[in-house]
């Protein structure tokens, strides 16, 4: 299983807040906290939203991905595919019914939320587990650096005068996005160089095919996560 030890750890801190809260259970919602236990998932549509589109629940008999049916599938096979969680769906349009279910496995009132109005809230706890990084998430964190530093650079170079602040947005984003996209480091330069070609509307001026400042993000990185050829991107 990928991030095998990484979920192993961290499962292991929930289970140890579990005996410290005499919880039966810990139903992690929020982005970031959904995120951290699926070690780099993500279930945000919204991203003004603090609360993801799903759920895990950790009890001590074992762990569930709680989500819609809109939902799962897509929740199964890109977000938390590997890790052992018991899938449970419900109607999109049942807004009790994900609760109802946390009752069921853990006897009601019995769990802790990380969610805004939870009758027993863990949301500081998970704060505080999450502020003591894997070795994995040391890795993934300067490669997340360096991306966000690349793509900074790439949106920087691609603005021009009259431009919305919306507009600046979207470059940056897509960058990260076409970054996380082909893996997190996976050579991407064919996809980038057709989006952002320096022969493009929103090319700088006076830079040639070669050129790294017509490019998004990710094709400054080789397969490994690095500047692609161990060069930095054209100043």
């Amino acid at each position: 299983m990928m991030h095998a030890q990484e979920w192993h750890d961290k499962r292991a801190r929930i289970a140890q807040l579990m005996t410290h809260k005499g919880l039966q259970g810990v139903l992690l919602t929020r982005c970031a906290n959904f995120s951290w236990i699926t070690c780099g998932g993500q279930a945000h549509v919204g991203l003004n939203s603090e609360s993801a589109v799903a759920s895990v629940l950790c009890t001590p008999s074992g762990d569930y991905l709680l989500a819609s049916h809109i939902e799962m599938t897509r929740m199964q096979t890109e977000e938390v595919a590997g890790l052992p969680l018991t899938p449970h769906q419900f109607d999109w349009f049942d807004p009790t019914a994900r609760d109802r279910f946390v009752d069921e496995v853990c006897g009601a009132g019995r769990w802790g939320s990380d969610i805004a109005g939870a009758r027993q809230s863990v949301a500081a706890e998970l704060t505080n587990l999450r502020v003591e990084l894997t070795g994995a998430e040391h890795n993934r964190f300067a490669s997340h650096g360096l991306a966000t530093g690349l793509a900074i650079e790439a949106a920087a170079r691609l603005v021009e005068p009259g431009m919305s602040e919306l507009e600046v947005a979207g470059l940056l984003a897509t960058g990260l996005c076409e970054w996380r996209n082909a893996g997190g480091g996976v050579d991407c330069r064919r996809r980038a160089h057709s989006q952002f070609s320096p022969s493009g509307s929103h090319a700088p001026t006076g830079q040639s095919d070669g050129d790294a400042g017509g490019l998004c993000a990710p094709a400054w990185f080789d397969c490994v996560g690095h500047p692609a050829g161990g060069v930095w991107p054209r100043r």
